[in-house]
């Protein structure tokens, strides 16, 4: 047990039969739809709605980072911008902006609308931002939704390791 009762949970439910078999089986819908509402549905006495869904989904985006063995960064500062997540690396992001791919998770369309603008200023490429959020926000930009809306999370995971094998970065491939 950690001393994050929303990880703990989470983990807890990723290591089922039903959520391994998703994973195995590259079934990220059904990833999804097993972990998050389960997760969100546990949380309520934990923590703020916004604060789980942030949490569950980027503990979720994380784990499927390591076990697809897609290289990546998380949780850092660069040039004072916080960043979630960087693909490959912020070395990348210097040498050739074109191949890296920042996700950040925000909990609401209006930090979405932030932190795009405070990304831009490390990230050229604006393509490659891409905001993982609990509902669709402006169309501006890439933006997936963590429960309902097309793209979903479920396309996330998928179009985050694509764009890890599409560059050359993926080392192992175990899923995706």
């Amino acid at each position: 047990m950690s001393d994050n009762p929303l990880k703990d949970m989470l983990f807890e439910r990723i290591h089922t039969k039903i959520v391994q078999d998703d994973i195995h089986a590259q079934d990220y819908t059904n990833l999804v739809k097993h972990v998050i509402p389960y997760c969100m549905g546990m949380a309520k006495d934990i923590a703020t709605y916004k604060e789980a869904a942030v949490s569950v989904s980027t503990g979720l985006l994380h784990y499927m980072l390591t076990v697809s063995a897609t290289p990546s960064q998380r949780k850092m500062q660069y040039d004072k911008i916080d960043i979630d997540i960087i693909l490959p690396h912020i070395r990348q992001l210097k040498a050739d902006p074109s191949l890296a791919l920042i996700v950040q998770v925000c909990p609401d369309c209006h930090i979405a609308k932030q932190r795009f603008s405070d990304t831009v200023c490390v990230q050229p490429v604006h393509k490659n931002i891409w905001l993982l959020t609990p509902d669709m926000c402006h169309r501006e930009y890439t933006n997936y939704a963590m429960f309902d809306g097309s793209p979903s999370f479920s396309d996330l995971l998928r179009d985050v390791i694509r764009f890890s094998r599409r560059h050359g970065q993926n080392k192992l491939g175990l899923v995706g």
